[in-house]
């Protein structure tokens, strides 16, 4: 068993400088604001731009990028869409109509696995991880060490156990998280989820 309050109470404050420094929090709230107002005549730059730092793009070329951003966004405007996603199966099920959305806007099949997480944030930041190869790492470890913390059987995706796991162990922990000053930060979700990355980061400090 591991002691997972005390790595929030030492972890939690580092990922919310992280989070605070203008590296990191200018660019996330101006692509929030991008997708949250469809008149912004520059929105689809922003999208593009923001999804480029984030090196979901490799291997696509300029024009596909920005029809992937574009096909972000529309699928954001729909009306249809939920206000919030409080469970690992809405989370999962919206993640897989961006998904389409954006294998459309490409044109063929690839995996948009990482790309469609990061987007569907940008759409929910106060519900939605995003998948990461350094928080998945994290939660591998963790759920070895933690009990009753179940991922589902083989016939689930990889985006749903991690989703599931994710959740698990955030929903377990929100009141020790809410122990952690934010410091003017409006998404607890996401420092959580940058708490994790920089958990399963490579190094040994």
């Amino acid at each position: 068993m591991i002691d997972f309050e005390a790595i929030i109470l030492h972890w939690g404050p580092q990922a919310v400088a992280t989070l605070t420094s203008p590296d990191w929090g200018y660019p996330d709230r101006e692509a929030i604001e991008a997708v949250r107002t469809p008149t912004d005549p520059i929105r689809i730059a922003v999208m593009r731009d923001w999804l480029q730092r984030y090196r979901v793009f490799l291997g696509i070329e300029g024009r596909k990028r920005t029809n992937i951003a574009a096909a972000v966004l529309q699928w954001a405007d729909s009306p249809n869409r939920p206000t919030c996603l409080s469970t690992a199966d809405a989370i999962c099920a919206q993640h897989e109509s961006l998904r389409e959305a954006c294998i459309a806007a490409y044109g063929k099949e690839r995996n948009f696995t990482s790309l469609a997480s990061k987007a569907l944030w940008l759409r929910y930041p106060e519900d939605v991880p995003l998948f990461d190869s350094y928080v998945k790492r994290t939660l591998w470890v963790l759920s070895k060490l933690e009990s009753g913390i179940v991922s589902p059987d083989n016939g689930a995706s990889e985006y749903q156990r991690f989703v599931t796991v994710w959740k698990a162990f955030y929903d377990r922990y929100k009141t020790a998280w809410g122990k952690i000053e934010m410091k003017g930060y409006k998404y607890p979700v996401r420092a959580f989820d940058v708490m994790l990355w920089m958990i399963g980061s490579p190094g040994y400090s």
